[in-house]
């Protein structure tokens, strides 16, 4: 008959349980390979590598509203948690009433579809349309996006996204639009 692991031991072995499966998870993901990525700026398009090493440790951010989950929502979530730990800003019932029709789904049962997504390390609420509160507040590595926001009512949010990334030299990464 076996003694129970003490919970301080239980604990460290929960967490390098979860270290070691992140880390076969982008040794799938990976491998010896660099997977490229065109991040677009006001200042033009540029090309980078993200690899396995720089994945790590970096935090990304996506706001969605998540009503109607299509092809196109789970590329973006795909992409976001490649790039790192996705943090999914959910926009809320009130972030949303000013711009769109009301969501058929109420905010928790979205958080809860959300959630279930394979890719998303966490849900927080989204209270405002801009996305500028939010990062300001979690301050992600990365912050990722449909590239449908350039050329659209969205063009000016993007423009702040942008500015505020940069003040602590975040990156905005645009996903081609599906």
């Amino acid at each position: 008959h076996k003694k129970p692991l003490p919970p301080s031991y239980r604990s460290k072995l929960y967490h390098k349980t979860l270290l070691l499966n992140k880390t076969l998870l982008l040794d799938r993901i990976f491998g010896n390979r660099r997977l490229p990525i065109v991040e677009d700026s006001p200042m033009g398009a540029k090309l980078f590598f993200i690899t396995r090493s720089n994945v790590m440790n970096k935090t990304v951010y996506l706001g969605i509203t998540g009503d109607i989950i299509h092809p196109g929502i789970i590329n973006i979530i795909t992409r976001g948690a490649q790039l790192g730990e996705l943090t999914v800003g959910l926009l809320t019932d009130s972030a949303i009433v000013n711009h769109k029709r009301l969501p058929y789904l109420s905010y928790e049962q979205r958080k809860q579809v959300i959630e279930s997504i394979k890719g998303v390390a966490k849900v927080v609420p989204q209270e405002d349309w801009s996305y500028v509160p939010n990062l300001k507040k979690y301050k992600p590595d990365i912050m990722i996006h449909g590239d449908d926001w350039q050329h659209n009512y969205l063009s000016k949010i993007r423009e702040e996204v942008f500015a505020v990334m940069a003040e602590w030299q975040g990156q905005v990464v645009e996903i081609p639009y599906t």
